[in-house]
């Protein structure tokens, strides 16, 4: 019997971790490595409490998937690449159209950043402890939890989610108890319109 030997696979984890860097010097132009250190322990901090938030959105799902049907992982995961595509189209629409330029996108996704931290802001005040998903790499951007329940926040800045991304919140399934909300910040606003889905 032939094992295979788990370092094998670290040239390919070297790979993605550059891909991912890449993405980010697109995105941010080298910023992070002029920013002071204690700025990146901020952003480290909060990225595990995204690692976080993704296992218990995973787990949401999971036991979702089981109290609806016990016997169909072959249902869940066609499922979950509907909205996968559907997500992927959706964003798509959003991230800028074809032609738009690296800054503009850029400034859409500081404006987004600054707005899902405003969101936080307001949660965190109300009770809630919160979860970012930063870079819009998932259905929601932000996972809320207080002892109220759980609330799943999608957040838009000037504008609602398009129809294909609303069809994918719309589609992710939830446990009784939990939010399905979209927040649209609007410019000069202090507070956002709050949808609930």
């Amino acid at each position: 019997m032939t094992q295979c030997d788990p370092l094998d696979s670290w040239p390919e984890f070297i790979e993605s971790v550059r891909n991912r860097l890449e993405q980010g010097r697109e995105a941010y132009r080298d910023e992070a490595f002029t920013r002071p250190p204690e700025e990146l322990a901020r952003e480290i901090e909060q990225e595990l409490f995204d690692v976080c938030g993704w296992a218990f959105i995973l787990w949401c799902r999971i036991a979702a998937i089981r109290l609806e049907c016990p016997n169909c992982a072959y249902k869940a995961f066609r499922t979950d690449r509907r909205a996968k595509r559907i997500g992927s189209r959706g964003r798509g629409q959003v991230i800028g159209a074809p032609g738009a330029s690296s800054e503009v996108r850029g400034n859409s996704k500081r404006k987004g950043s600054r707005n899902e931290h405003r969101a936080i802001r307001i949660l965190e005040a109300a009770g809630y402890a919160c979860t970012r998903a930063a870079a819009s790499l998932g259905t929601f951007d932000i996972v809320a939890i207080s002892g109220q329940g759980v609330r799943l926040v999608q957040v838009k800045s000037n504008r609602p989610p398009c129809p294909a991304e609303r069809e994918a919140i719309e589609l992710f399934p939830v446990p009784p108890g939990t939010s399905k909300e979209i927040w649209i910040f609007q410019d000069r606003q202090r507070m956002p319109v709050i949808r609930t889905v």
